[in-house]
């Protein structure tokens, strides 16, 4: 399975998640997500359905694959 979701600096252990290319935190939560024509492929990672302050995610232009789990209800905010 060959996912792109490591672009730039998305999803390294390295940098907190607040410091990743489009991605807005308010006191170190996250609470949006733009990732507008990144480049993204492959499906999306199972944490991101644990993000339950997310009131905004947009995943426009990529080529995201596979279906939206059951867990997509936990994003309960957006």
């Amino acid at each position: 399975r060959n996912s792109k979701f490591s672009r730039k600096n998305w999803i390294s252990s390295s940098i907190s998640e607040c410091d990743w290319e489009g991605v807005t935190c308010d006191s170190d939560i996250v609470t949006e997500i733009s990732a507008i024509n990144m480049g993204l492929t492959g499906e999306l990672p199972k944490e991101l359905f644990t993000l339950r302050t997310l009131v905004e995610l947009d995943l426009r232009g990529n080529s995201i694959s596979g279906t939206l789990p059951e867990d997509i209800g936990n994003l309960s905010s957006l």
